[in-house]
């Protein structure tokens, strides 16, 4: 099937808010915290069609700079937490990538996420290496506060690399997987809670799918959310 790419034409630059509307309906529906998802500049220049830059990092650093005066604006309108989707260091770890970030977050007062999958297009898998223990040298000099790692869909044999995770920063941990639609059972979520649990400690482990859930219908996204609340209700009272 054909792969439609949105085209560069000219110099990238922010004209309006894309997702004004989404912090404004969130505020609306909830006064519990939330994050916006989106797209970072190193993934996005690789995914575009460049007619005009012919230098994907200049391409990105200009998305970076586009993208820190729009997450300036949400800040501005409420906005507390950003969720960074990139996928590109599984690939390779070109250092580009966090000059990028850098750019993005820039002064931006808000809780910083970085989620990092292996692909994920109709429960596909794009790279099936480990790279957890290449990409370590990013997650340590990446300006974001949570790093978001899936670990269900591909085992938890990578774990063992983040012995050297970084201390200043939140391990966000894959225990539900996003490309099966069996719902995983809370002791199997226990389980894999108990397994991060050895190489980082309760303070730093934050506990997630390993990606969105948008695939599935809201009944087993539900129920595996369901699930894995209750499997962190028991560990926390074991711990």
């Amino acid at each position: 099937a054909p792969f439609y790419k949105g085209v560069v034409h000219d110099k990238v630059t922010w004209k309006r808010s894309i997702f004004e509307g989404v912090v404004y309906a969130m505020k609306a529906a909830t006064d519990k915290p939330f994050k916006v998802s989106m797209l970072g500049p190193a993934q996005q220049s690789v995914i575009l069609d460049d007619q005009h830059y012919g230098d994907g990092v200049e391409l990105a650093f200009d998305i970076a700079r586009a993208l820190n005066k729009e997450l300036k604006f949400l800040v501005s309108q409420g906005l507390e937490a950003v969720q960074l989707i990139d996928v590109l260091p599984p690939y390779f770890q070109d250092g580009w990538q966090i000059e990028a970030q850098n750019i993005m977050f820039d002064g931006v007062d808000a809780m910083k996420f970085w989620h990092i999958c292996y692909g994920s297009v109709d429960g596909q898998r794009d790279v099936f290496e480990d790279k957890a223990a290449e990409m370590m040298p990013l997650f340590g000099q990446s300006p974001v506060d949570v790093i978001h790692m899936e670990f269900t869909s591909k085992g938890l044999g990578e774990l063992s690399a983040f012995a050297k995770f970084p201390t200043n920063k939140v391990f966000g941990m894959g225990v539900v997987d996003a490309k099966n639609v069996m719902v995983d059972s809370v002791d199997d979520i226990v389980a894999r809670i108990r397994r991060g649990l050895e190489f980082v400690p309760a303070d730093r482990l934050l506990i997630a799918p390993d990606c969105g859930l948008g695939y599935f219908s809201r009944t087993v996204a539900y129920a595996k959310l369901r699930n894995m609340g209750q499997a962190v209700e028991q560990v926390r009272a074991s711990l």
